[in-house]
């Protein structure tokens, strides 16, 4: 099903190739900032070790 702009303006249109950009450009970023299950409990146990290690060294103020 085509969206009204690309009806409007047809595919070759300036605002349809930036919507195609930005959607790719979206797409290509998802994909890099996407983590698996064990690298985001690793990167969990590393901060609460820091925050813990953090909170010892500084005492109670």
């Amino acid at each position: 099903m085509e969206r009204d702009s690309e009806r409007e303006n047809g595919d070759g249109s300036p605002s349809s190739s930036y919507s195609r950009d930005i959607k790719e450009a979206r797409r290509s970023m998802r994909e890099a900032l996407r983590s698996d299950l064990p690298a985001a409990h690793g990167g969990l146990g590393v901060t609460v070790v820091g925050l813990i290690f953090v909170a010892v060294s500084a005492g109670p103020g």
